[in-house]
């Protein structure tokens, strides 16, 4: 249920931003802020992650602590740039608006640096925000009572959707054929093409090290009937949006 494929092409880019890294702390990249924004985000020491205030068990706000798939997926992105992660609740239909920059300010600040929308990725919406590749690759499927085997509801949902209401009631699993496809990731900045890519390879990462199965069993697995997947499916975030052409709008 997740993608992560590693793209290598900007490898060589990068390298001309960078500056040398801190004295002890040589496995990680330092960036030139003026160059990027990798390095405004070192400057400031802190990573400003958006996560959806309403898609638990994803995200799970309670106060002032916020906990979740997606958050420790956000973690992991900020330990790769060596800096803090700030997490900030939003509900989901404004998350894409805090890493929007209008092509006519270039320079304009946003409100976050990496947002986690539960919306699928399109090709219209490539067009407008910078997404990585998918962290999460979802179906439509069904809620059903443990042993009972029968379906509750007619109509399948997207699993995401099926998830907030298996975490409001646990007695529920989401089972049956899995139908259609749908690539959840990450978007960044409008325009920030390096860090979408330093983020989707921190993702796959996540994957070859078993984080991302780690993750999942602690946030996720409980409330579907299946096992955890043992071969995490991969897509792009181009395949991704090319499941959704503008041309079916």
């Amino acid at each position: 249920m997740f993608r992560r494929s590693l793209i290598l092409a900007c490898a060589l880019s990068l390298l001309a931003s960078c500056v040398p890294p801190e004295e002890g702390n040589d496995r990680i990249k330092r960036y030139d802020p003026e160059q990027n924004i990798m390095g405004v985000i070192q400057e400031r020491g802190v990573m400003r992650i958006g996560v959806p205030s309403d898609y638990p068990p994803f995200a799970i706000v309670e106060g002032a602590t916020v906990e979740g798939f997606v958050v420790e997926l956000g973690t992991l992105a900020a330990e790769a740039l060596g800096v803090e992660p700030q997490f900030i609740p939003a509900p989901n239909r404004l998350l894409l608006d805090l890493v929007y920059v209008d092509p006519e300010e270039p320079g304009a600040p946003t409100d976050a640096d990496l947002v986690f929308p539960m919306i699928p990725i399109t090709e219209e919406l490539v067009k407008q925000w910078t997404f990585t590749d998918p962290y999460w690759v979802g179906h439509r499927r069904q809620l059903e009572e443990p042993g009972d085997g029968d379906a509750i509801d007619n109509f399948p949902s997207y699993d995401v959707e099926l998830l907030k209401i298996a975490y409001r009631n646990p007695h529920l699993k989401i089972a049956s054929e899995q139908h259609s496809t749908e690539g959840y990731g990450a978007a960044v900045r409008t325009g920030a093409a390096t860090f979408a890519t330093i983020v989707s390879q921190v993702f796959n990462e996540a994957d070859a090290e078993g984080d991302w199965t780690r993750f999942y069993n602690e946030w996720l697995a409980e409330y579907f009937a299946d096992p955890a997947p043992e071969d995490v499916p991969i897509m792009s975030v181009e395949d991704a949006a090319a499941l959704y052409p503008e041309a079916l709008d």
